[in-house]
This record gives C-alpha cells, structure tokens and sequence, in this order.
C-alpha cells in the first residue's frame, strides 16, 4: 500500500484507476479541473484514502499550484510510488 497521484481521476481511466488503487488499499490523491466533481469521488467509500482538490494543469502555473497544494503537503510524508496522468480533453470529429 502506497500513496498515488491521479491527475484527471474524476471520470473515464483516471476515475476506474482511482478505485481499483483504492479498492486494494492505496491512498489516493486525486487532481482535477472539476474540483466538486473530484471531491464527490473522493468521497465514494473505498478500502483507501482519498483526498480531492481543484487543480488546471493545462495551464502555466497548474503543475506550480498542484505541487505547492496545502492536501499534498500534508502527505509530504507518504511516499508517492506512482503519478498517474490522466488528465486531457477529448474531441470527437
């Protein structure tokens, strides 16, 4: 068991890797541009924790803010064994 960082984890793979990390006890710390969304699926009971925070790393400073976030200091501490980058926007022709 570990701490994971899920940038993009509200919906699609970020949101299935988030549970199944979950599911077998890793903490999570979940990324996202919808900070409500995110925070709703942090709270979905899990095996693991889960912290949630609002975050845009499309822009400039979005990996500046995800990195200085006051929910990742305070898991300064852990470990983190595995980034996940899922965040993106799909567009359908």
């Amino acid at each position: 068991m570990g701490v994971v960082l899920i940038a993009g984890g509200s919906s699609g793979i970020g949101l299935a890797a988030l549970r199944a990390f979950r599911a077998q006890g890793d903490s999570v710390l979940l990324a996202d541009i919808d900070g409500a969304r995110a925070a709703q699926v942090a709270a979905e009971p899990g095996k693991g924790e889960a912290r949630a925070f609002a975050c845009d790393l499309s822009t400039d400073d979005g990996p500046r803010v995800a990195a200085s976030s006051p929910m990742r200091r305070s898991w300064n501490r852990l470990r983190c064994r595995i980034g996940l980058r899922s965040a993106g926007t799909g567009r359908s022709r």
